[in-house]
């Protein structure tokens, strides 16, 4: 049963939850597998717990501030 619990989590860590990160967020597939592992790193426990939240929430601000920038016409610099 052990066996089978760690398959389960090694596929839902590694695979499944990049994936629904991808296609919810648009969270890169990239961050959605290096975020777990460096938050595991630095805050064992809960960097794992908190890392797909906080990639799903700044991802979120970062599409809503693209789409939300209106772009500046180029300054004339010459005196």
């Amino acid at each position: 049963m052990l066996i089978l619990y760690v398959v389960i989590t090694i596929v839902d860590g590694l695979i499944l939850q990049p994936y629904f990160m991808r296609r919810q967020t648009r969270v890169p597939m990239w961050a959605s597998i290096l975020t777990p592992i460096v938050l595991g790193f630095i805050v064992p426990l809960w960097g794992v717990l908190l890392a797909p939240p906080v990639l799903a929430i700044i991802y979120a601000y970062k599409a809503r501030r693209d789409k939300n920038t209106i772009p500046m016409p180029p300054r004339n610099l010459s005196c």
